[in-house]
């Protein structure tokens, strides 16, 4: 029939996207040496790049696999088609996977757009869709058929297909699996983006499905999983001649409740892992020895004989049995005492005598299966790299966060190294903050030079670069009345119950830690959760009594129904700091009134210079210091990493600051000191210059 379609990108034939990349390859691995007969590839393009890998591989199969293959586009269909003319055992279908009525709907795309940092988000999300617009045009326009799956399974009295790629529209993904699990193995593509990225955190947690292969940094990532109980030779010649297990270790004391929430995590990794956990009271000695002056103390009310009264002793037991491969547990004689957190911290070593990943996980710091498959893909892809620094949400109560950073908490020169490439002979020189060494020696002229070196300084990941592979986690640190008492008597915090009590009743955000946990001395400030994009995987049970983890769908759903307006923009009110009389402040000021109450101030932050900014109840604000003329480089890094922190789309100074990479808008009063033929070599008409040229737009 007639199309009204016009340019529609479905109408060019377009390059390979997984083409001789360690996706490719394993397609072709277990194409070539896996027990199939039916294979389906959801999304072929023009079989340039998965169907080439899968043709290869199944040329060699002595199973004889047949290969189905369907693409939507008719002009890459026709090509797929006559490329693979001369091997009958691949079959081309022109068709739809599904039909126009199980297309998501634009909400749907809206509120995963807005809940997930995906690379989705490089694109604007009217462009996102719009392409799911041209989908659904060109499936209902060009006639073709759609449930193209189903059709497949009824012509060819396929039941389940053994081996399945997932590869095809951006907004079809979630169908297509519900039409192919069961599949032996399920093969997903772009699992950082809407088309797959639901789907594999499912798998994830799906019993009947292991996850055998997982790289998040090629492309938009691909993921291989296996139906559980099948037989498969996938890895042997990829990631299983290189295993980089990883060895967690715990140090606790009273672990309830978070202790519980880690075995659920580990117990999913694909890779070799054993979990070291130290139990017991470290006297207060070396590292820990500073809280001694402070009136720190190890009181009896938090022991018996040395070992935790809250019930984790009886759950170690319990894991021991559950895991005894996996699981070593680390204790001194009753009634002995730990010397200190470095001995204890040290005690596995010994027992680790393979080259590895060292992860240190405390207590209350709670990672996802997934964030740690990617870090340890990240040094897989990396040998060279010893370490890693990570960001963390650092609660301090159950729904408060600190939401600033370069502050108490978030010192990113010692926090939060928590990851290492262990060899063995290495050990722990400090564990506050920790520094692992390895023994190095040197022989110059003859002398030998024995010395320590810390492996984190060699060359780490910065907090840049995981925090871009999202591997920020969560760390429940003051969020219930048993870790503040345990720090009032250990550390010597003096009120700390009671001051952290007093932050619980805050109403108004964002507010100074300082204000209210005395030993908090620096600018860091403390907000809602929700408020920062941020939902707990550990939260209170609805009785107030007992703590539960959020299962990975819960915690999605439940991050999609926070709305975070777009765009988030910062506005830097810089202009009330020099002149907080005049007109153009009067201006500013009734922006904000207005902002306030039409919605949009949703959308804004404030950055208020030294407490200069006028109070308008339902704007948000961030302190920040005031600016100085003279220190105008050290500004631009400052905004930028504000920027960073809260996630901002767009700048606007109110008087011609700029971060270093934010886009911002220009707001332009007047070029009076251009016209009257001022002197531009003034430090503040250079930085009025450096805005224009930093501008992306500009209002007048």
């Amino acid at each position: 029939m007639p199309s009204n379609r016009s340019g529609s990108e479905l109408d060019y034939v377009i390059p390979p996207e997984i083409k001789d990349d360690d996706f490719y390859k394993a397609i072709q691995r277990i194409a070539q040496e896996e027990d199939i007969k039916t294979v389906l590839e959801i999304g072929s393009s023009s079989g340039a790049g998965s169907t080439e890998a899968f043709v290869k591989g199944l040329r060699e199969n002595p199973s004889n696999p047949v290969l189905f293959c369907m693409e939507v586009s008719k002009p890459r269909f026709t090509e797929l088609r006559e490329r693979y003319r001369q091997d009958s055992f691949v079959k081309c279908y022109n068709i739809s996977s599904i039909s126009l009525e199980q297309f998501p709907r634009e909400d749907e795309v809206r509120e995963f757009y807005h809940a997930h940092r995906t690379p989705l988000n490089n694109y604007p999300l009217e462009q996102v869709l719009g392409w799911l617009r041209q989908d659904i045009d060109y499936v209902r326009e060009m006639g073709t058929s759609g449930d193209g799956i189903e059709t497949i399974k009824q012509e060819n009295q396929i039941e389940d297909f053994d081996l399945v790629l997932i590869d095809g529209s951006e907004f079809t993904g979630e169908v297509e699996l519900d039409q192919v699990y069961g599949a032996k193995y399920i093969l997903l593509d772009d699992i950082c983006t809407y088309k797959n990225y639901t789907n594999h955190h499912r798998l994830l947690r799906d019993k009947n499905y292991k996850l055998i292969e997982q790289n998040a940094s090629v492309r938009n990532g691909y993921s291989i999983f296996a139906k559980a109980g099948s037989h498969h030779s996938v890895g042997k010649s990829g990631q299983a001649s290189t295993p980089l297990p990883i060895h967690f270790f715990t140090i606790v004391l009273n672990g309830e409740p978070f202790l519980r929430y880690h075995i659920d995590v580990f117990s999913k990794l694909p890779f070799p892992w054993h979990w070291h956990i130290i139990e017991g009271v470290a006297q207060l000695k070396h590292d820990t020895a500073w809280s001694l002056a402070t009136g720190g103390h190890v009181s009896d009310e938090i022991h018996h004989n040395g070992r935790s009264i809250d019930g984790t002793t009886e759950y170690l037991d319990q894991l021991m049995e559950r895991y005894p491969d996996q699981i070593t547990v680390y204790r001194k004689p009753d009634g002995v005492f730990w010397e200190g957190k470095r001995e204890m911290v040290n005690a596995p070593l010994e027992n680790i005598q393979q080259e590895c990943l060292l992860w240190q996980v405390d207590v209350d710091e709670l990672w996802t299966t997934e964030q740690i498959c990617k870090a340890r893909q990240m040094f897989i892809d990396q040998p060279d790299k010893t370490a890693a620094f990570f960001w963390c949400s650092y609660f301090v109560g159950e729904n408060l966060i600190v939401s600033s950073r370069n502050c108490y908490t978030q010192n990113p020169k010692q926090e939060w190294l928590r990851l290492w490439r262990f060899k063995p002979g290495a050990f722990w020189a400090a564990h506050e903050p920790p520094r692992l060494v390895q023994p190095s020696s040197t022989n110059q002229s003859n002398q030998s030079n024995n010395h320590e070196q810390d492996i984190a300084s060699i060359n780490p990941f910065l907090h840049r670069e995981t925090e871009a592979q999202g591997l920020v986690f969560q760390h429940f640190a003051y969020v219930t009345p048993q870790q503040l008492q345990f720090k009032e008597s250990y550390y010597g915090y003096q009120n700390a119950l009671a001051e952290w009590q007093a932050l619980q009743q805050q109403s108004e955000f964002p507010v100074f830690l300082r204000q209210h946990l005395s030993w908090v001395k620096d600018e860091t400030l403390v907000e809602p959760a929700d408020i920062c994009g941020i939902v707990p995987i550990a939260q209170k049970e609805p009785d107030g009594e007992k703590w539960q983890f959020l299962q990975l769908e819960e915690f999605q759903q439940q991050t999609m129904k926070i709305e975070r307006p777009f765009p988030q923009i910062v506005v830097d009110g810089v202009f009330f700091q020099f002149f907080p009389n005049s007109g153009i402040s009067q201006v500013w000021k009734s922006l904000l009134e207005v902002w306030a109450t039409n919605g949009f101030g949703n959308h804004v932050i404030v950055l208020d210079r030294a407490g200069t900014a006028p109070r308008i109840p339902g704007i948000r604000y961030r302190p920040i210091r005031a600016y100085d003329y003279n220190k105008t480089g050290a500004d631009a890094d400052l905004l930028q990493e504000i920027c960073d922190e809260k996630g901002t789309d767009l700048f606007i100074s109110s008087y011609y600051t700029a971060p270093l990479s934010t886009p911002s808008v220009f707001m332009a009063y007047d070029m009076i000191p251009e016209v009257i033929g001022a002197n531009l070599n003034e430090a503040g008409w250079k930085e009025k210059h450096y805005g224009i040229l930093h501008a992306s737009r500009y209002i007048t």
